[in-house]
């Protein structure tokens, strides 16, 4: 049986952990640790980029590409537990369908900064995987 190192507590600034330890879990006793490291290296490798290629995409009227970014981040996000992430990028998902209107209502600063907390809390789990 594979030992499941647990999440890091959250620190003071923090309201509470931005992971789901039940989802992390999961996927890491479903995966491992090799793959959980590959996948989470590979997620945290592509944060910026879906979130600076969907705000570029919004700003050049393509909406249905930057739909597909923030799907994949969602997606990506829930796998790994960063639900408060994966609501907000659904939040965004929901606006840009909407069309123009929506466009305007999205605060990328705001995604950017939940983005940063998950990095942060993904960061410290791939330590902790890497100490094993």
């Amino acid at each position: 049986m594979i030992a499941i190192p647990p999440l890091p507590r959250p620190q003071p600034a923090d309201e509470e952990c931005p992971l789901d330890e039940t989802v992390w879990n999961v996927v890491h006793g479903e995966i491992g640790d090799g793959a959980m490291r590959v996948y989470v290296e590979s997620y945290l490798e592509l944060l910026s980029e879906r979130i600076d290629g969907a705000e570029g995409a919004t700003a050049a009227g393509q909406r249905s590409a930057a739909i597909r970014l923030l799907s994949d981040l969602r997606v990506g996000s829930g796998i790994l537990g960063a639900d408060r992430l994966a609501a907000l990028v659904a939040t965004v998902e929901a606006a840009l369908r909407r069309g123009p209107p929506g466009d305007r209502a999205v605060d990328w600063s705001r995604l950017r900064a939940q983005a940063h907390v998950a990095e942060r809390a993904l960061r410290r789990a791939l330590s902790d995987l890497e100490r094993g």
